[in-house]
């Protein structure tokens, strides 16, 4: 993955972390999911589904996801 590449999913995790924390906690990635997959609610997507990939993005499971897990869970 080139810098470029880096920055671009930088600025995507970036836009979902309502509160600025430099991670994004398990609300901001329903949220982000929820708009990547085009959901109109936020019941379009089952529960468990959104807790399924949630557990493949929180690899160290301390509840929130950072850039390394980010990147590492898309390439």
């Amino acid at each position: 993955m080139s810098i470029l590449d880096v920055e671009k999913v930088k600025k995507e995790l970036d836009s979902y972390d309502a509160d600025n924390s430099g991670t994004i906690d398990r609300e901001e990635f329903n949220t982000f999911i929820r708009n990547v997959f085009g959901a109109k609610d936020k019941y379009d997507i089952p529960a468990r589904r959104l807790e399924e990939f949630w557990k493949m993005l929180d690899t160290d499971q301390k509840g929130e996801v950072t850039l390394e897990e980010f990147v590492g869970f898309f390439w």
